[in-house]
């Protein structure tokens, strides 16, 4: 199963929306030379790189036979359950898997991705982790 980021179409769009206001802005300074303008180019200089950076990134999570493989910046990383560091939730219940592979860790958060359903059991599935940790429903009378 392939599972890509949730997030990936809003987030191409803005940036390239900053862009455009850097060639705006840029061209604004070039003929007033006001510094005003300046800053504001370079706050679009780093909200285009923000707003890009997980779109040039493409970090998809393949899960085949009980391994787990990152695709991220086009490299393909193999992670088993081997290199299963630990398991963490927030407090509002987001799951997120840390892995340690050649020194260099890893993390997957199933709810940033579409399909979070599936690929959290799917998770569940190769670490074999139950639910434990949820908070405990009220039982009404």
């Amino acid at each position: 199963m392939v599972f890509y980021l949730s997030y990936r179409k809003f987030v191409a769009p803005l940036g390239i929306m900053c862009l455009g206001s850097i060639i705006a802005i840029t061209y604004k300074y070039l003929t007033t030379h006001t510094i005003t303008y300046a800053l504001f180019d370079v706050v679009a200089t780093g909200l285009s790189v923000l707003f890009l950076n997980p779109f040039f990134r493409n970090q998809v999570v393949e899960i085949v036979d009980g391994s787990i493989i990152v695709h991220s910046y086009s490299k393909k990383i193999a992670l088993s359950p081997d290199n299963w560091e630990m398991m963490r939730r927030d407090k509002h219940g987001n799951t997120s898997y840390y892995f340690l592979k050649n020194g260099k860790r890893y993390v997957v958060t199933p709810d940033l991705y579409g399909d979070n359903e599936s690929m959290l059991s799917e998770f569940e599935r190769i670490f074999n982790v139950r639910d434990d940790h949820a908070p405990k429903q009220r039982q009404t009378k």
